[in-house]
């Protein structure tokens, strides 16, 4: 059979699981496994599976995302992002279209902190 028939069966129960209501990781993932295990062998995917979890989660991307998202906790319960929204609303939120230019303004303050 050739490749191009089994990607376009593999994009039709990507689009059937889909169809189900099932997240599009969630379909993606056994799909992929079952397509390349077909066209590569199963030995290969079976690497694969292995593999790619690992090299996805030790990424640089996934490893500075909760350090990011503790400090904007922390920004948050200390109160400097209230507070830095707050005078930039008081400097220029009376302006037209003070609302966005303060979210602007309050959003690089807390960049510069």
């Amino acid at each position: 059979m050739d490749n191009a028939i089994f990607g376009w069966i593999g994009l039709i129960i990507l689009f059937a699981v889909m169809a189900l209501g099932l997240p599009i990781g969630v379909g993606l993932g056994p799909v992929g496994f079952v397509g390349f295990g077909l066209l590569e062998g199963w030995k290969p995917a079976l690497v694969q599976l292995g593999i790619t979890p690992f090299t996805s989660a030790a990424s640089y991307t996934l490893t500075v995302l909760p350090l990011f998202i503790l400090m904007g906790e922390l920004a948050f319960h200390s109160g400097l992002i209230r507070g830095a929204y707050n005078a930039a609303q008081k400097w220029i939120g009376h302006f037209s279209g003070g609302l966005a230019m303060a979210t602007i303004l309050g959003c690089a303050a807390f960049a510069a902190s």
